[in-house]
């Protein structure tokens, strides 16, 4: 028999909405902001501020209320797209 041990990686202690942050920012949060802007000047409009997105000033908890939304409009578009794939 044989065992290797393997140390254990430290969990990481971020809140979700640094965690959050650090998506944006590996994702190019330019980009996002970018796509923010050219869907306000075609008229749509979103759950949150995306004034406070656009100028960095959302709080931790308006991060995590977006990010609800998020995750709520994704799973409403994945169970929709199950109901109409054949």
């Amino acid at each position: 028999m044989e065992v290797t041990i393997k140390p254990i990686e430290k969990t990481s202690h971020d809140t979700t909405a640094e965690k959050i942050r650090q998506y944006r920012n590996k994702y190019n949060r330019e980009v996002f902001v970018d796509r923010l802007k050219e869907q306000v000047v075609k008229g749509h409009s979103f759950g949150f501020d995306v004034q406070k997105v656009i100028d960095g000033t959302e709080t931790e908890d308006e991060t995590q209320a977006r990010y609800r939304l998020e995750k709520q409009t994704w799973g409403n578009a994945i169970c929709t797209y199950d109901t109409l794939s054949p």
